[in-house]
């Protein structure tokens, strides 16, 4: 499989791979509707253990293994085709978000919407994660985070000090390595201590670049990257905050994501101004220009 570890350019129309700066083009490796991926709109991307790889798109899910394509859709039990976001947890099985319904587990071709999950039938899941003491966090839109512990079936609501934020939408939510949780949301950040009770809050007014948050990405320093509507704003370990609104001149405006490669090279996301790597000594602005299809980066996965 020669596709894994690397960084993926996901756009709103198709995906791209991202390889070695070569010289001033890009080496791009496109996949789309006419390498077999059925579908150019993906909005996430899963690598199984055994290097094939998982597509979530506009048409269900695809499975790859670098050569041929398969999908699976409403054949397949899947209650929507839309599919917002995919896990693969740490017992290897692999959780697919669909347009307003919920979550299902995929095994043997099909997928399975689970009892123990029927508050969350009718939601409209935007991120799925696996925190490290194995329990599932669901963010939804306009309904908040919802909490799965595995270990005894047993769902719940998150709740917080915050009324509104029950009611907001979540974006994404990081869990970093001193054991709090960043929850990006469409009117801020929350972070939540290991309790789950609020730490702190950010948003526009009191540093953020912007209200809305897309992502929340944490570096090998330990500082956290956030995305959001105005650029970047990093967050160190004692919550001092630094603003990246434009690199070489052009600005950064709607940030979805950010991502750092093994090299230590750190990427972000833009909507119309396409990708940049960023590192002490160098920054690069990649564009349709020098390689990319589109410049609308959506998501960024390695």
């Amino acid at each position: 499989m020669q596709i894994i570890n690397k960084i993926f350019v996901l756009v709103f129309v198709l995906l791209i791979q991202s390889t070695q700066v070569l010289s001033q083009k890009y080496d791009v490796n496109i996949y789309s509707v006419n390498e077999g991926l059925y579908s150019g709109q993906v909005y996430d991307v899963e690598f199984a253990n055994n290097g094939n790889v998982w597509f979530g798109t506009v048409y269900g899910i695809i499975l790859s293994d670098g050569i041929s394509f398969q999908r699976y859709g409403y054949d397949n039990g899947f209650k929507d085709e839309v599919v917002n976001d995919l896990l693969i947890d740490s017992d290897n099985n692999l959780w697919v978000a669909t347009y307003n319904s919920g979550v299902g587990l995929f095994s043997n071709d099909t997928l399975r919407y689970l009892p123990e999950l029927e508050e969350i039938k009718d939601l409209d899941i935007n991120v799925i994660k696996e925190k490290r003491d194995g329990s599932i966090w669901f963010g939804t839109s306009e309904s908040g985070v919802f909490i799965y512990n595995r270990s005894n079936n047993d769902l719940s609501r998150l709740t917080v000090d915050d009324s509104d934020f029950l009611k907001n939408i979540v974006w994404d939510i990081c869990f970093t390595s001193d054991d709090e949780v960043w929850i990006s949301t469409h009117e801020g950040l929350v972070i939540l201590d290991r309790n789950n009770q609020v730490l702190k809050s950010y948003n526009k007014t009191n540093g953020l670049t912007g209200d809305i948050v897309y992502h929340v990405y944490e570096v090998e320093n330990g500082d956290k990257w956030v995305s959001t509507e105005g650029g970047v704003s990093i967050i160190n370990k004692n919550y001092e905050i630094e603003n990246i609104t434009e690199i070489n001149g052009t600005e950064l405006s709607y940030v979805y994501n950010v991502n750092q490669d093994r090299t230590g090279r750190i990427w972000i996301g833009t909507e119309r101004n396409g990708l940049f790597w960023y590192s002490e000594n160098k920054k690069v602005h990649i564009t349709k220009d020098n390689g990319l299809s589109s410049n609308y980066v959506y998501r960024l996965v390695k």
